[in-house]
């Protein structure tokens, strides 16, 4: 099996939610995708979310890390956001002069923040310790390009398949893959990855 790293971020609650992922083997990309996810605000109104990174080797996850405990965020007008050991933000308080100083906590991260942030979502600085982090480097084999994976969070494991098969044969594998997936589980290819 391979080594990869994959990046999470995702939210479920009461039978819906969603996910994005990004596989890959180059650590700029993951940080990429982090640094996106986290700049969209889904921290914002869904605390609960997921945004982790699990490095893969063999197959199995060898590490994982949540990225909010090392995340500092920059919103214009706002304080500096860091976020607890459980990924709740702290902080992030209109700054003084500002047109939303004396707003209301409740108001503030109900409404206010969550505006904000889709205000001008290129403004918004994300810094991320990745150092601090200490994410171990990927060994050979490393996870093709091309290739998808059957991911079973509840196991730690993922499964590659379809980078040595033509477009067709990876369509009909994946399609009879899909009808045998477990709650626990999902299909992901190299790269970028969204579902609902």
């Amino acid at each position: 099996m391979y080594g990869f790293y994959l990046f999470e971020g995702s939210f479920h609650q009461g039978g819906g939610g969603w996910e994005r992922y990004e596989v890959g083997t180059g650590l700029d990309q993951v940080k990429t995708a982090a640094a996106r996810y986290i700049r969209e605000g889904w921290w914002v109104a869904n605390p609960g979310d997921t945004c982790a990174v699990r490095v893969y080797r063999g197959g199995e996850v060898e590490h994982e890390a949540a990225v909010y405990p090392f995340t500092r965020v920059k919103v214009p007008g706002f304080a500096w956001i860091s976020f607890d050991d459980k990924g709740r933000p702290v902080g992030g308080e209109p700054e003084p002069g500002g047109r939303h100083e004396g707003t209301a906590p409740l108001d503030l991260w109900g409404a206010v923040l969550p505006e904000a942030l889709n205000e001008c979502p290129g403004e918004i600085e994300v810094t991320i310790d990745w150092e601090r982090m200490a994410l171990p480097g990927l060994e050979p084999p490393l996870l093709p390009e091309g290739a998808s994976l059957v991911v079973d969070h509840a196991e730690g494991t993922a499964t590659a398949f379809g980078h040595d098969l033509s477009d067709e044969e990876h369509d009909d594998l994946t399609d009879e893959l899909y009808d045998d997936l477990s709650d626990d589980q999902v299909i992901l290819t190299y790269g970028s990855n969204d579902t609902l």
